[in-house]
């Protein structure tokens, strides 16, 4: 379809413009390391400011983050995952999967380590302070 190559290559000039014009006032992209020459944590689908926030899209940032800015997949991850509860100082009992911390965690069909779009909005399996919510795309009641 010459519609969705178009709007391809506008977004690749889009996101190229937008690279360029970081990196001219004085912004690099960085490899596997999770902070920036600054050092500060690049994370992702906080809402930061607002009064709702909502984080059933946080996986577009992780897209983003990849897709945008060149991180790996893994990265990405720990942009909406443990960076995120480090930032909030909650990373002490969420963020990780540790033994005493509490667990909340999603399950995708496909490895999103492989294709970051393989993060769905829609996970497969959810679980919510150690409760299983929905099993294999069935919710629990």
């Amino acid at each position: 379809n010459k519609m969705a190559v178009i709007k391809g290559l506008h977004a690749f000039i889009i996101k190229e413009q937008f690279r360029k014009s970081l990196q001219s006032k004085g912004y690099t992209f960085f490899g596997l390391e999770n902070k920036s020459p600054y050092n500060v944590n690049i994370i992702g689908a906080l809402d930061m400011g607002m009064s709702q926030a909502f984080f059933d899209k946080c996986v577009a940032s992780a897209w983003a983050h990849v897709e945008w800015l060149g991180f790996d997949h893994w990265k990405a991850i720990r942009s909406i995952t443990s960076l995120n509860a480090n930032a909030l100082k909650i990373d002490n009992y969420k963020g990780y999967l540790k033994p005493g911390y509490i667990a909340d965690m999603v399950s995708f069909d496909n490895d999103p380590t492989l294709n970051i779009r393989n993060l769905e909005i829609i996970p497969n399996s959810i679980i919510k302070a150690g409760k299983v919510i929905k099993a294999n795309g069935q919710l629990i009641t």
